[in-house]
């Protein structure tokens, strides 16, 4: 995907966290589809981008039993 992103230009993920599997609520079950932190940046290591954020961010998820907590990792890279 970094290919089609113009020099300069930012991308952007957000997904359900690995960590949110032991501490969370939702999102897949499967670890093997679950990114974390650490996974992402060697992931971007090899890429020609700069990571400007790159964090575990806590959330809430509406349930008919209240909220539950969540956790989304996020990244926000610039194509170099």
């Amino acid at each position: 995907l970094v290919e089609n992103v113009r020099k300069g230009g930012h991308i952007l993920g957000v997904w359900h966290a690995l960590e949110n599997l032991a501490d969370g609520y939702g999102g897949p079950r499967d670890e093997a589809v679950l990114p974390s932190v650490q996974s992402l940046a060697k992931i971007c290591a090899d890429l020609p981008v700069e990571i400007e954020v790159l964090t575990n961010r806590d959330g809430q998820v509406q349930t008919k039993d209240g909220l539950k907590p969540s956790i989304t990792v996020i990244l926000l890279a610039r194509r170099l």
